[in-house]
């Protein structure tokens, strides 16, 4: 599967298309859409290196104040590092969608749904050419965790992109701690030992399925 179909794969879930199949005008919208996105998109992102400390339940990041969160304490078990990261695809493209969002509302949402998914594939892209350089020490990256999902809290944005000087790349936060541009994302990650990595990949599962997420709205929510 390549990059344009898992894109499509992903942006057909928003779009409600979880339990049946696309239909010739659902690919034809997607296939605007998609051509609307890379027409619109000036994809940035940050990628620093922090300090971080797991005491308990408590789990410091960097120089940010300590926040209690057994989620994070589980992902960063047996973690000396980790990475802040922050990704947007640009002001422009939240303007495309809006002014489509009143001249075409389905285009509109197909390519709202598109660039949610494009943004995932952004970021697993640096994030595994990140990966790739750490195996060489035996080291490997967590998977990602944002602020807002499961005991993270959302006003952690505030902190983390004051360090991260989301203001480089054009983000800036609403007074409810939502980014703008709306097509962006931020989160941490833990850098393990390989072996650590194997070691607490267990005790992580627990907390990351679906009926330990808050989340309940997300479409990849499973039944």
């Amino acid at each position: 599967m390549n990059k344009k179909e898992r894109v499509f794969r992903n942006a057909a879930r928003y779009l409600g298309y979880q339990k049946k199949a696309l239909d010739s005008d659902a690919l034809e919208l997607l296939d605007q859409a998609y051509d609307e996105l890379h027409a619109s998109i000036k994809p940035m992102h940050i990628l620093r290196e922090y300090s971080v400390k797991v005491d308990g339940d408590e789990f410091t990041f960097g120089d940010i104040a300590p926040i209690i969160s057994p989620n994070l304490a589980k992902l960063f078990c047996g973690a000396a590092k980790g990475y802040g990261m922050l990704a947007t695809l640009g002001a422009p493209l939240d303007m495309r969608i809006k002014r489509l969002m009143i001249t075409s509302p389905a285009l509109g949402a197909a390519l709202s749904s598109c660039a949610s998914a494009y943004i995932d594939e952004y970021i697993d892209e640096f994030l595994a050419e990140l990966d790739e350089k750490l195996a060489a020490d035996g080291l490997t990256l967590s998977p990602r965790f944002s602020p807002g999902y499961g005991d993270m809290p959302l006003s952690y944005q505030k902190p983390l992109l004051a360090v991260l000087e989301a203001r480089r790349i054009g983000v800036a936060l609403t007074d409810g701690f939502l980014m703008l541009p709306e097509k962006s994302v931020s989160a941490v990650v833990a850098v393990k030992e390989k072996s650590l990595a194997e070691t607490c990949k267990e005790e992580e599962g627990e907390s990351h399925r679906c009926e330990s997420c808050s989340l309940t709205t997300c479409a990849y929510r499973k039944e």
